[in-house]
């Protein structure tokens, strides 16, 4: 199956219950550039305006810190967010987070990747 919306062609997507208040990592294989791994974590700041804080560790690794999102619903960002590349496409992220009572976050995530134009 392949979708696509707009210039963007949907390369994963899912919903993860994390377990615990512990930080979640993803790997991206990518047999082109190298696996990438992405770590989502959980920070309160008290006073903190942003809500999504990217920390690039090298070139196969990002964490990305989501703040403040504590006692929150169904959160997110509509635009997508750059984060580096997979097979040398521009590699973007999607999300919706719920916060559980149980201490714990339910992430909907899709990673896209900008399709390349064609002529004709």
């Amino acid at each position: 199956m392949k979708i696509i919306t707009n210039n963007y062609e949907l390369v994963h997507s899912g919903t993860i219950i994390q377990i615990e208040e512990g930080p979640i990592s993803l790997v991206l294989p990518d047999k082109v550039e190298g696996d990438y791994t992405i770590l989502f974590d959980f920070l309160t700041v008290p006073n903190e305006k942003t809500i999504t804080k990217m920390i690039q560790i090298d070139n196969f690794h990002l964490k990305i810190q989501f703040i403040n999102f504590n006692e929150k619903q169904n959160i997110g960002i509509t635009e997508p967010l750059l984060l580096g590349t997979l097979e040398h496409k521009s590699l973007y992220l999607i999300y919706r987070i719920n916060d559980l009572v149980s201490k714990s976050k339910m992430i909907h995530y899709c990673f896209y990747v900008e399709r390349r134009k064609t002529n004709g």
